[in-house]
Parts: C-alpha cells; sequence; structure tokens
C-alpha cells in the first residue's frame, strides 16, 4: 500500500500565516495530524470519499496496534519502579526514552523508500522545506526547542505517575486531553465555541473528579492524579503549540520535527538529570538501572509513534484517536490481570465520562455545530 504524498504536493497551501483559517484540532493526535480543518477535510474526502477495503483492514490492524503499544508502554513504564528494581529515576527514562526519537525520521524515510517508492533525495528535499522559511537556527532553537520542553515536561510527568497510579487509570486521566485542546484551541487557534463540546469539557473534568475521589483525597495515589492531569495538560499545550509554531506539514516534515526533538533531548535534557541526581531530588544509580525493561520502553515508544505517524497517512486521524482510546479497557483488563487491581465503579463511571467526553471531542466542527444548533432549538422549544 501506497501512502498519499497529497500532503508533501500541497505543503505550501497548507502552510497558511498566522490569523489565516486554522484548523480544526479536535483530533487526538494533533502534533502529527496535518489535514483535519475544514477546507482540506473536504479535499481529503474528495480524493479519498472512502476507505477501500484493503485501507480499511490496515486501519482496523493498525487500531489495535496502536491499542495495544500504549498499553504496553505504560504497563512496562509502571514495571519499571516496581520494588525489586529499587529504580527512581523518572528523568532518565524520559531523557532516554526521548532521546530515541531521533531514529523516527530515519525509519519514516526508510518506510517511503522501501514502500512508496520516494527516493533518497525526494526525502532529503522534501524535508528540507521544513527550514526554508525561517531557517535551521530560527525553527530549531526559537520554535522547535520550546515544544521539546513541553514535551519532555509532560513525558516526565506520565512516568512519574506510574509510581502513584495503576496504568489503567493514568490512560483513563490522560483522555482528558482532548478536553483541554479545545480549551486552548478557542484562545490560541480561533476554535468555535461550541455547547456541545463545552459539555464534553465538564464531563472530562468530572470524570478527573471521580478518579481523585475513588482514590480518596489526601492519599498518595491522588498525586498520581495530579501528575496524570498535569501530563495532560501540558500534552495539550504541546499538541496545540505545535500547529500554532511548526503549521501544516507533510508526513516526512513531522518526522523530522520529532527527530529534532530527540535530538535536542540528547544533547540538552541530561543536564536536569545529572542535577536532580546530584542534588538527591531524582537519584540515579547506575547499577539499579533495569535495562531490559528500559529498552522495551523505548521499543515500545518508537513503534507507538511511527504508526501514528503512519495511520494518519494511509487511513484518518480519528482511527489513531480510537486506537489510544480503546487503549483504555486494555489497560484496565491487562492491570485486573496481571496486577489484581480493582476498577472500582467510581473508576468506570469516571471512564464512561472521559469517553463520552472523548467521543464527543472527536466529532467534525461542522457537524458538531449542527448537533449544538439542534439541541439548543430543542431545549428552547421545551422552555417556551
Amino acid at each position: 500500500m501506497k501512502l498519499t504524498r497529497e500532503q508533501s504536493d500541497n505543503n505550501d497551501t497548507d502552510c497558511k500565516p498566522n490569523g489565516e483559517h486554522r484548523q480544526s484540532v479536535n483530533s487526538y493526535d494533533l502534533a502529527i495530524d496535518c489535514r483535519n480543518d475544514n477546507d482540506t477535510l473536504s479535499e481529503i474526502q474528495s480524493s479519498k470519499a472512502s476507505l477501500t477495503p484493503k485501507e480499511t483492514v490496515v486501519g482496523i490492524i493498525i487500531v489495535i496496534i496502536v491499542a495495544v503499544s500504549f498499553s504496553f508502554l505504560n504497563q512496562f513504564g509502571k514495571d519499571l519502579y516496581s520494588s525489586e528494581n529499587n529504580f527512581t529515576s523518572v528523568t532518565f527514562v524520559a531523557w532516554f526514552a526521548m532521546s530515541m526519537y531521533i531514529f523516527i525520521f530515519p525509519i519514516t524515510s526508510l518506510a517511503l523508500i522501501l514502500f512508496n517508492g520516494y527516493s533518497l533525495q525526494q526525502c532529503s528535499r522534501e524535508a528540507k522545506l521544513l527550514y526554508s522559511e525561517h531557517g535551521i537556527i530560527n525553527m530549531v532553537f526559537l520554535r522547535i526547542l520550546p515544544l521539546a520542553i513541553l514535551l519532555y515536561s509532560a513525558v516526565v510527568s506520565n512516568f512519574y505517575a506510574l509510581r502513584f497510579i495503576a496504568p489503567s487509570d493514568l490512560t483513563a486521566i490522560f483522555s482528558s486531553i482532548s478536553a483541554f485542546v479545545y480549551i486552548l484551541s478557542i484562545k490560541l487557534l480561533k476554535e468555535p465555541f461550541i455547547w456541545i463540546r463545552a459539555g464534553a469539557v465538564c464531563l472530562s473534568i468530572t470524570g478527573v473528579i471521580l478518579f481523585a475521589y475513588a482514590d480518596g483525597f489526601g492519599t498518595f495515589a491522588v498525586i498520581g492524579v495530579l501528575l496524570a492531569l498535569s501530563c495532560a495538560i501540558i500534552s495539550s499545550f504541546y499538541r496545540v503549540l505545535m500547529k500554532l509554531i511548526i503549521g501544516f506539514r507533510s508526513i516526512i516534515q513531522v518526522s523530522l520535527v520529532i527527530s529534532t526533538i530527540g535530538a535536542l533531548t540528547l544533547f540538552l535534557a541530561w543536564i536536569p538529570v545529572i542535577i536532580l541526581s546530584n542534588t538527591g531530588v531524582d537519584v540515579n544509580l547506575w547499577s539499579s538501572i533495569p535495562w531490559e525493561n528500559l529498552f522495551i520502553v523505548v521499543g515500545i515508544a518508537l513503534m507507538y509513534n511511527c504508526l501514528l505517524i503512519f495511520g494518519i497517512a494511509v487511513t484518518y486521524p480519528i482511527f489513531m484517536s480510537l486506537g489510544a482510546l480503546f487503549g483504555i479497557p486494555v489497560n484496565s483488563v491487562i492491570d485486573a490481570v496481571a496486577r489484581n487491581l480493582a476498577f472500582t465503579e467510581a473508576k468506570i463511571f469516571g471512564t464512561i465520562l472521559l469517553i463520552i467526553g472523548f467521543a464527543i471531542l472527536l466529532i467534525p466542527t461542522k457537524k458538531a455545530q449542527s448537533i449544538s444548533l439542534k439541541l439548543k432549538n430543542f431545549i428552547l422549544c421545551k422552555i417556551s
């Protein structure tokens, strides 16, 4: 199957100046969903009105793999901090895992060369377009570096939360990211205010509160809930600012951005690792590092990110959104079977609210506006 070159062919028209027509930001992975606004969505639908049977099968397979990899990423991440390992350095794990993102661009380029008929020269020429407008120094240090700091902070919060709560709890709370993305997009990306999406935000917030209630206010588990919530909020800033700063890019350029973030992490993020370890805040003992689990986490993280990029190119962005969403029940089953952790009634209800809110925020803008208008008219008719 060949990936579409529509993104690279239309790159100049996709990258609009600030203040002009911005994309709707209701997809789960805005960092790599570069074709999701109302105008470009109609272009996609005109050229690919429906997925072929082969594309549908591939999409379903990718959804399943994304859900499993997303779940295993958190499960093995949790195992890094088991009592047997006596390992606690979260900043080191984040540095090591994100440094490996440098391989995403080579992997993407190799896949396009092998399966899509690209040449090495085409990949190189398309990648250079990323730096053509602002120059490599300005792009790397003024635009990509702030994104790298945000992503590193989100990854640290993610792994730190796993020290206090179960992977299923973290996955469910993290799904509230769509709500925070929508809140930020109203201000930063001029996303229209839609009542049904405002309701989805309220549902997501209520779901998070139920998780905190289920774990008991004042317990250490609440720290994990707050860290997971912080991860969702920071990630939402990362995704919205990715759209605002980087713009709408092709699959190769997006993979190059992620690899640049990996390079910046490799050369800069070791500094807080050493400082925090020497000051006793986040101690890293080399003898206690569980290298086997760490390499598994890194491998799954690479696979997860590559699948998201290729999945959106082959199918629709919503397929990848569903893959992450299905990670909630997968993690819940693994926690129940492997860790003997009960999923209480409050958590089940909170998960349902988070899933409903997440699903509502995936509805395209025009359809969401139409539904909101119908609901508003229905309520007004009942009142009058």
